[in-house]
C-alpha cells in the first residue's frame, strides 16, 4: 500500500505495479489468513487441551474428595463400631449381674428389678437386632434357668418373680410363631414341675382355688376359659404357682398358637419338637373335655408338618428329634383315641410318608418310600387260605421266591382303610407308568395283587405294566413277566381272559 501511494503519479509503471502489488497484497492477505487460522486453530487446540487438563484438574478433585469421602465414611463406620461395641459391652454387663445375683445374692430384689427393667425396654421395641437376639436366644434363657433352679426366694419377693414370669409367657406366646426355639425351651421350663422354684410352694389345688388365683392376674376377663387340670378321685398335689403358669398360658391363647403354627407352613424337625414339648409336659394335667377337643387336631397338624420334615433327616439330631416327636404324639393319643384309632393314625402318617418318599428324584428314596406302602399293604392283604384257586398256581408257586417280610408276623389291619388311602391317592397310577423302575414293579407287586384281591384292580393299570416290556432289555422284560405271573394268582378270570 505504502508504495502504491509513493508511485501513485507514475501512471504506466502504477499500472504494473498495480497488478503486481495487487498480486502481492492478495498473497499477503492470504498468507495473513492463513496465519489467522493457524493462530485460531492453535488457540482451539490450546482451549482443547486446556479442557483437557480442566476435567484431568477436576477428576483428580473428584476423587481426592470420594477418598476423604471414603475416609470420613470409614471413620464414621469405626466410630459406629466403636459405639456398638460399648453398648453391646454394656447390655451383656447388666445380663451378667443379673444371672450372677440370682446365682449367689440371698435376696436378688436388685437383680429382679433388672431383669424386669430389660423385659419392658425389650417390648418397647428399640433396641438394635443384635441386642433383641441376643436377649432372646441367650440372655433371657439363661436368666429363667437360673431363677427356675432356685428354690429360696423370700415370700415378700415371689408375686414379683411371678409377675415376672406371666410377662415372659406373654412373651414367648406373642414369638411361638417366629420359630425361636430357646423360647420354647423357656415354656418348657416353665412347665416341668420338678424345678426347684416349685418345691417350697406344694398344696392341694382344687378348681375354685384355681379360678381364684387366675382371675387375681386376668381381671379384665369375666368370661374365663381356663384350662383345668382334670381330676378323677383326688386333686393332683403341686404346687399353687405351677397350675397359676399352665392355666396362664392357656388362657391367653398359647395352646392355640401352637396348633396354629404346627396347621400353617412346613417346619424343620428341631422346631416341632420344640413347640410340642410344652404341651406334651402339661398334657396330664389339663382338663380331659379340653384334651378331647384340642389333641386330635394337633396330631394331625403334627402328623402333616412331620410327612414333609422326615424325608429332610440328615443327620443323628434329626433322628433323636423324631423319636422325641413320635413319643409326644404316643402319649398324647393314648390320652383321647383308643387303641384302634391311634394305630390308624401312625398307619396313614406312615402310608403319607412312603408316598412322599415314592415323588423323590431318587431311586434309593423312592424305594425306601415303596417299602414303607408294602409292609402296610401286607397287614391287609387277605390271607390265601379261604381263596379259591385257579389253574394258574401253580405257575404262580414257581415262578415266586419266598418273601420272608411277608412271613414275619404283622398287626391287622382293616383293608377297607387301605382300600381308600390307595384310592385318594391314586398310588397304583404311580406305581405303573411308562418311567416306572423294574425294581419298582418287581418289589411294589403285593400293592396290585391286594388290589385284585378286592376287584379294585383296572384293565388299564394290566395294560401299562405289559406295555412296560415293549421295546425294553430282556431282564426288564424277565422282570414284568414274573411281575404279571405272581399278580395273575390273584386275578379274576375276566383280567386274565384280558
Amino acid at each position: 500500500i505504502l508504495k502504491r501511494m509513493d508511485k501513485k503519479d507514475e501512471k504506466d509503471t502504477s499500472v504494473l505495479v498495480n497488478s503486481e502489488d495487487d498480486k502481492d497484497i492478495d498473497n499477503t492477505s492470504n498468507n495473513e489468513n492463513e496465519i489467522e487460522n493457524e493462530n485460531e486453530n492453535e488457540v482451539e487446540v490450546e482451549v482443547e487441551d486446556n479442557k483437557i487438563e480442566l476435567e484431568e484438574e477436576e477428576e483428580e478433585t473428584k476423587e481426592n474428595g470420594n477418598n476423604d469421602e471414603n475416609n470420613n465414611n470409614n471413620n464414621n463406620k469405626d466410630d459406629d463400631n466403636q459405639k456398638d461395641k460399648k453398648k453391646k459391652n454394656e447390655y451383656r454387663a447388666r445380663y451378667f449381674e443379673i444371672e450372677n445375683g440370682f446365682k449367689k445374692v440371698k435376696n436378688p430384689i436388685k437383680q429382679l428389678n433388672l431383669a424386669i427393667e430389660a423385659l419392658e425396654e425389650f417390648n418397647k421395641k428399640k433396641w438394635s437386632k443384635d441386642h433383641k437376639i441376643y436377649f432372646l436366644r441367650i440372655a433371657l434363657p439363661k436368666i429363667i434357668m437360673l431363677l427356675m433352679s432356685r428354690g429360696s426366694f423370700k415370700d415378700d419377693i415371689k408375686p414379683i418373680i411371678n409377675k415376672f414370669i406371666l410377662s415372659v409367657i406373654d412373651l414367648c406366646i406373642e414369638l411361638i410363631p417366629s420359630g425361636i426355639r430357646e423360647l420354647n425351651n423357656i415354656l418348657d421350663c416353665f412347665f416341668d414341675s420338678n424345678k426347684n422354684y416349685y418345691s417350697e410352694d406344694i398344696s392341694v389345688n382344687t378348681k375354685i382355688d384355681q379360678v381364684k388365683q387366675l382371675q387375681q392376674f386376668l381381671p379384665e376377663k369375666k368370661d374365663i376359659r381356663i384350662y383345668l387340670p382334670y381330676v378323677k378321685t383326688q386333686p393332683p398335689i403341686m404346687s399353687n404357682y405351677y397350675f397359676l403358669f399352665v392355666n396362664y398360658f392357656g388362657n391367653k391363647g398359647g395352646y392355640d398358637v401352637i396348633n396354629e403354627l404346627l396347621s400353617d407352613k412346613p417346619l424343620k424337625l428341631g422346631l416341632i419338637r420344640s413347640v410340642l414339648k410344652p404341651v406334651f409336659t402339661t398334657s396330664r394335667i389339663l382338663d380331659q373335655s379340653f384334651l378331647d377337643e384340642y389333641i386330635p387336631v394337633l396330631v394331625d397338624n403334627t402328623f402333616d408338618r412331620l410327612v414333609h420334615a422326615a424325608s429332610k433327616m440328615n443327620d443323628a439330631q434329626d433322628k433323636k428329634d423324631f423319636s422325641e416327636i413320635s413319643e409326644y404324639l404316643q402319649t398324647m393319643m393314648h390320652l383321647v383315641m383308643s387303641q384302634e384309632d391311634k394305630t390308624k393314625k401312625i398307619d396313614k402318617f406312615n402310608l403319607d410318608h412312603g408316598l412322599n418318599c415314592f415323588k423323590s428324584q431318587s431311586l434309593d428314596t423312592r424305594l425306601r418310600g415303596l417299602k414303607l406302602i408294602k409292609k402296610i399293604v401286607n397287614r391287609a392283604i387277605l390271607s390265601n387260605k379261604n381263596k379259591e384257586t385257579n389253574y394258574l398256581s401253580y405257575l404262580w408257586k414257581a415262578a415266586t421266591l419266598a418273601n420272608k417280610e411277608e412271613e414275619k408276623k404283622l398287626k391287622p389291619i382293616d383293608p377297607k382303610f387301605v382300600l381308600q388311602w390307595l384310592k385318594e391317592t391314586n398310588f397304583i397310577d404311580q406305581l405303573f407308568n411308562m418311567k416306572s423302575h423294574p425294581a419298582e414293579i418287581s418289589q411294589g407287586i403285593s400293592i396290585p395283587k391286594f388290589l385284585a384281591q378286592h376287584q379294585q384292580l383296572e384293565d388299564k393299570n394290566l395294560e401299562t405294566l405289559w406295555n412296560l416290556t415293549l421295546g425294553k432289555h430282556e431282564s426288564v422284560r424277565q422282570t414284568i413277566y414274573e411281575a404279571l405271573i405272581e399278580l395273575a394268582e390273584d386275578l379274576p378270570l375276566s383280567q386274565i381272559d384280558f
